[in-house]
């Protein structure tokens, strides 16, 4: 892995390549230290709808994944999260952009990701960069959410495409629980999936084996490479376990077009088969942690939910 360095506070220096703000709290939006804004209507407290994930893990972050907790200077997040490890990857990436910067973003949720780069991406000390996005979110809540959070934080339509779709290896439809707001995966089930198609719905009801009524969507989706159509500078990815299939169909679409990689990882197999992967195709490490662990970084050791690998690509020399 490589040594993140430290400015003169002991943060990472790529936190002072931008201007910055107080984070704070108004009725109606939290206000993060880049002055992304987020509705508090869009979040709750992790540890109230996943207690099974301990407290530990869960103190201080919001069910899309969010810290809420930042450092004693409101102008910087806390390093004791994994969205500060998140926040480097974009702000290094947005940094170097040139002319333009492009995101992707996978597993958007309500599109967090793109509104903080949005919103980086005009505070950088060395001028304000043109931004390109594209959201991709299967979960048909979640994805409802995209639009009023993009207008929020004053991103234009021209400047995004948003995809109600899964990112698969295949390309073929796929199946997610209905309004679960925390860790939703999609998955695939013949038989569901064979009466959702001969009934022309998009939804169907079942019993869970706990005993609950689950609502279940049928939903399209891409693969990556599909995605990528021209110079890329992040890809930004939490797909609930399938990164590693997906990750490995579009290999040399990413080699070609993409310069960086953030990706959530979610069990220690996946985490053993992207390093390997990455690794033999050149790319560069820039940290690895692991999921559900306590993790020694840079800035001090907590317990992980996700786990996280960030990669740079050397063949296009960002």
């Amino acid at each position: 892995m490589m040594s993140d360095l430290r400015n003169a506070a002991g943060h990472h220096p790529v936190f002072d390549r931008f201007e910055r703000m107080a984070a704070f709290d108004d009725d109606t939006f939290h206000h993060n230290f880049m002055g992304a804004k987020v509705r508090h209507a869009y979040e709750r407290r992790l540890a109230e709808i996943a207690p099974g994930l301990g407290l530990e893990a869960t103190q201080g972050v919001m069910s899309s994944g969010r810290s809420a907790e930042h450092d004693a200077d409101p102008t910087l997040p806390s390093r004791s999260s994994e969205d500060y490890f998140e926040w480097i990857d974009l702000l290094e990436a947005i940094d170097g952009a040139r002319e333009r910067f492009v995101m992707i973003e996978v597993g958007a949720g309500y599109g967090r990701w793109i509104a903080n780069a949005a919103a980086a991406a005009r505070r950088r000390r060395g001028g304000p960069v043109e931004c390109r996005f594209t959201a991709v979110e299967a979960s048909s809540m979640r994805f409802s959410l995209i639009p009023r959070n993009l207008r929020d934080n004053g991103i234009a339509p021209e400047e995004h495409r948003l995809l109600h779709a899964g990112v698969t290896n295949d390309g073929r439809p796929i199946l997610i629980p209905v309004n679960q707001d925390y860790g939703a995966a999609v998955f695939r089930h013949a038989e569901l999936d064979g009466y959702l198609a001969q009934n022309g719905t998009s939804q169907v009801t079942v019993r869970a084996s706990e005993g609950a009524d689950v609502t279940i969507e049928r939903v399209p989706s891409l693969r990556l490479a599909e995605l990528i159509d021209g110079p890329v500078d992040l890809i930004d990815m939490d797909i609930q376990g399938a990164e590693l299939e997906v990750l490995s169909d579009a290999i040399d679409a990413l080699d070609r077009n993409v310069a960086r990689i953030h990706v959530a990882t979610h069990n220690p197999e996946v985490e053993r088969r992207l390093c390997a992967l990455f690794a033999l195709h050149g790319w560069t490490l820039g940290r690895c942690f692991l999921c559900h662990e306590v993790n020694e970084t840079p800035y001090g050791s907590f317990r992980f939910i996700d786990g996280l690998q960030s990669w740079r690509n050397p063949r296009l020399g960002r």
